[in-house]
């Protein structure tokens, strides 16, 4: 009975939580936004722990509790702020805008609509009016248009690049990057727990290896994983210092990087 009702928590709540990111999350105000991620992870969490048959006091807490702040942080690093529709659609947050929902082109305002454009009476249409022949023989067969003009463009090199604008944008980067893996991490792990294909690939290790004190220790797992994503933030983040170093470099020597900016039509 308690799988079952796990399992259809989890499947209503992952519903309700992917609505809530890809319709609702730049639409409502920033705090029910927010609060609808977060009831939505701690669903899903709650139903994994129904399915499992061991489950204690700090379970509930610490799964239900980082479901709910992971679901609300996942949803602002791929969508920008909550409750706010033009910087959503501007691009801000790591999901392409491609993915998300069109915006709805407004219905054009008939003119009918005007109180005072209805009322007016419309005048009488002028008699159309046949040219002289001189005036006719004047008109040419064809009237030329005029050239195209072209788009304008600018040539610019990228002579340097700030180290410390670099090490603070990837520093930024990979660590939401990290958090989004890591979210994605904890949410296969608790579907796999709620489905029971942990515990099957438990008892397949302790046949095979012949230990049975072998066990899956998710606490233990995550918190390795976040030392080493910190760790690679790290080195990463100083990786790419390093290249904007070698960069401005070989700029003294070569010119830079140059580039060609063009205006749209």
């Amino acid at each position: 009975m308690n799988a079952v009702a796990g399992l259809t928590l989890i499947a209503v709540a992952a519903g309700a939580g992917l609505y809530g990111a890809f319709v609702l999350w730049e639409r409502l105000p920033p705090r029910l936004a927010v609060a609808v991620e977060a009831a939505a992870g701690g669903g899903i969490a709650a139903g994994a722990l129904l399915v499992q048959e061991h489950g204690g006091r700090g379970d509930w807490v610490v799964a239900v509790g980082a479901l709910a702040v992971l679901a609300p942080v996942q949803c602002r690093v791929l969508f920008g702020p909550p409750g706010n529709l033009s910087a959503a659609w501007a691009g801000q947050g790591l999901l392409p805008t491609g993915f998300r929902p069109r915006r709805k082109a407004r219905n054009p305002r008939s003119p009918m609509d005007e109180p005072s454009l209805a009322t007016e009476p419309t005048p009488p249409a002028a008699a159309a009016t046949v040219p002289a022949p001189e005036v006719a023989a004047a008109i040419p067969p064809q009237i030329t248009r005029a050239p195209r003009r072209r788009a304008r463009q600018t040539r610019v090199v990228l002579r340097k690049v700030g180290p410390w604008s670099v090490f603070k944008f990837s520093l930024l980067f990979y660590l939401c990057v990290m958090t989004v893996i890591l979210l994605a991490l904890a949410m296969l792990y608790g579907i796999l727990g709620a489905v029971g294909a942990l515990e099957h690939v438990t008892e397949f290790a302790r046949n095979l290896f012949a230990d049975k004190s072998f066990s899956i220790n998710g606490g233990w797992i995550f918190a390795r994983l976040t030392v080493l994503g910190l760790a690679m933030v790290l080195i990463w983040s100083l990786i790419n210092l390093f290249i904007a170093f070698l960069y401005n470099l070989i700029s003294d020597v070569i010119g830079g990087i140059e580039v060609t900016l063009a205006e749209r039509h």
